[in-house]
């Protein structure tokens, strides 16, 4: 599980915040709406959890996509996208077992 979560960070920021916008760019004429349009796509892809987790999901990949072009660097966003999905995957899963354990 966490290389997974390790390498779907990796792959997922080279998409969505680099790749995807950059395709993006001509189409729109502004940095700003590709980076929107492509972090709505990232949204849509987690469809499997319903309107909350696309939007959520959106909103997220908004933020990462403000950090990317703050900070120009792929890496920084690459780290905190793994740190989220070893969050989600591993990390709470376990606590939240750990917990209704007690119960």
């Amino acid at each position: 599980m966490v290389g997974f979560a390790v390498v779907t960070g990796i792959s997922e920021e080279i998409y969505f915040r680099l790749a995807l916008p950059l395709l993006l760019l001509p189409l729109t004429g502004n940095v700003f709406w590709a980076f929107g349009i492509g972090s709505m796509i990232f949204g849509a892809f987690d469809l499997y959890q319903g309107a909350r987790g696309v939007i959520q999901t959106a909103i997220v990949g908004l933020y990462l996509s403000a950090i990317y072009v703050g900070s120009g660097q792929l890496w920084v966003i690459v780290v905190l996208h793994a740190l989220m999905n070893l969050n989600s995957t591993i990390l709470r899963p376990r606590r939240m077992a750990r917990v209704a354990g007690r119960s």
